[in-house]
């Protein structure tokens, strides 16, 4: 499905329809498109999704959620429920009226609940497109598995993914969640037991070009993973905090050996 870019970074984070903060990755559905197959029409939804700031826009159509839909709900089935399969009336106005809206709380759904985060198969972010580094970021903000994901976010500032990724280091979210980290003692003797609990070996870059990652470390996590957080989300921007491989003065990079 095509994936084109769309804006440079946004300036600043909005806010979710109940006033909460919002999370770095953002979903919509600003518009639909009426296409036609074999004769036979069909919508497509153009997904727009804000990547810590960057936009850029993916093409659904209704299977695609459908399949989204199901490979998910056994990993949490208290999802919000797929809107109704209507053979012969999908490009009907009242229809996608119905189903556009219906997506869109799917969508968002999955980007605030753990399990499915950081399920393994990953399998929210595929269907979004989502770069490696971006579901490294993304993931750091929810407790399971934090000090693996902050490793690999200290990767973002080395030259060869710098340009490209670590502008998402600068967003509120991720320097409240590397302030609390630093800050916060006990919170970081916590995460590096669970750390240590369920170490596992860096990934290289023949695996990361096994997984399609463009050279950027695999991001799956261990399959002992647990956790019990939510995203969190913060003030104003800040320089990275995420250390530079071989630092050793940073705490997250002490926590992280």
């Amino acid at each position: 499905s095509p994936c084109s870019a769309m804006a440079a970074p946004a300036q600043g984070a909005s806010t979710t329809n109940g006033g909460e903060s919002a999370l770095p990755i953002q979903v919509s559905i600003p518009t639909t498109e009426e296409r036609s197959s074999m004769f036979k029409p069909f919508t497509v939804y153009m997904v727009e999704i804000n990547d810590f700031g960057r936009k850029y826009q993916v093409e659904r159509r209704f299977d695609d959620f459908a399949k989204l839909h199901s490979d998910l709900l056994e990993v949490d089935p208290n999802m919000p429920p797929m809107p109704e399969k209507k053979m012969f009336s999908s490009t009907d106005a009242s229809v996608v009226a119905e189903r556009k809206p219906a997506f869109e709380r799917i969508l968002r759904y999955l980007l605030r609940n753990e399990e499915t985060v950081l399920e393994k198969h990953q399998t929210i972010f595929k269907f979004l497109e989502l770069a490696a580094p971006a579901v490294a970021a993304f993931r750091y903000l929810f407790k399971g598995q934090r000090l693996n994901y902050a490793r690999q976010c200290g990767r973002l500032t080395d030259p060869k993914y710098e340009k490209e990724h670590a502008y998402r280091l600068s967003h509120p979210a991720m320097v409240k969640t590397s302030l609390r980290l630093l800050a916060t003692e006990g919170a970081l003797q916590e995460a590096l037991k669970a750390s240590r609990a369920t170490q596992e070996p860096t990934p290289t870059e023949d695996d990361a070009a096994a997984s399609g990652g463009g050279g950027y470390p695999s991001l799956s996590p261990s399959s002992g993973e647990t956790s019990a957080a939510t995203a969190e989300n913060g003030p104003a921007a800040a320089p990275a905090l995420a250390p530079a491989p071989g630092s050793n003065s940073e705490a997250l990079a002490q926590a992280g050996k």
